[in-house]
């Protein structure tokens, strides 16, 4: 007599693969043990390397705590998808030579980044510069925009914005540019000019809020007589008046700091600058 388990017997029924339609979108990876020094990290897709994450990482190594290393192998390279923390602080030890990994054959950096993003999306947070430039290698078209925009303009992205023409803000860049690509063009470029000409790093309140105010106006942040206006007055009252405003409704976001824009630009004013929805 025969026996065989339940996973073996299908009782005449469609297998859900066949029934669901169920993908794989990659091939599975194999098991090596590889030389530290073989390995690389792709500065085209991974996230800048922490620090105090691998100082902690060092100091008490845990096998179980490295898993494996997930790598692709493209053109007799290994590439670290993910682990580069655990890669960089097992070179600080002698006693590590090699370590576990699961390698995937691949033909792309564009592959790479994708695989990147599906390890670390959902499992763990992952900031927004990261992101950003992740899906700008996998082939995001929005974030293929927003990067070569950035570029373009001469910004130049921080984790902790702090110096003129310097931007930490990409979620919301990557957000407004996907609701209005042209608009966002217009506000970011103001606002690139106005860290240019204030000396001050970019401020994310200004760009939401001229985003708005392009939006929700007759006038638009294009206009010479708007444009020339803001720029005088310059970053700091600018953002002080966003600010105030978000004081005074006791909430923020776009709406409100566009209100708080605007009423330090009309300051003064005979005839006021107006949106046509107001908090």
């Amino acid at each position: 007599m025969q026996i065989h388990s339940a996973e073996t017997v299908n009782f005449g029924k469609t297998d859900k693969i066949d029934r669901y339609k169920w993908v794989s979108s990659d091939k599975p990876g194999r098991y090596e043990e590889i030389n530290k020094k073989l390995l690389t990290v792709p500065d085209e897709y991974q996230r800048d390397i922490i620090p105090s994450k691998v100082k902690e990482i060092q100091s008490n190594w845990s096998w179980f705590g490295c898993g494996v290393i997930i790598v692709a192998m493209r053109e007799g390279i290994y590439y670290i998808v993910d682990g580069q923390h655990r890669w960089k602080a097992s070179l600080s030890r002698s006693d590590i030579q090699k370590l576990p990994c699961l390698v995937f054959d691949s033909d792309s950096t564009k592959a790479e980044a994708n695989a990147f993003l599906t390890v670390n999306t959902g499992r763990k947070p992952m900031s927004a510069i990261g992101k950003l430039k992740a899906l700008d290698v996998a082939g995001d078209k929005d974030a293929e925009f927003v990067v070569r925009t950035i570029d373009r303009l001469g910004l130049e992205i921080k984790a902790n914005a702090k110096a003129p023409m310097q931007i930490k803000c990409i979620a919301s860049c990557l957000n407004l540019a996907r609701l209005d690509m042209n608009t966002f063009v217009d506000a970011i470029e103001l606002c690139a000019e106005i860290s240019k000409t204030s000396n001050a790093p970019f401020v994310e309140k200004l760009l939401s809020g001229f985003f708005y105010i392009h939006k929700n106006s007759s006038f638009g942040i294009t206009d010479k007589r708007f444009r020339e206006r803001v720029i005088s007055i310059g970053s700091k009252a600018l953002t002080d008046g966003a600010i105030k405003a978000a004081s005074y409704y006791a909430v923020g976001g776009a709406k409100i700091w566009a209100e708080g824009i605007l009423s330090v630009v009309n300051k003064g004013l005979r005839h006021d600058f107006e949106m046509t929805q107001k908090p």
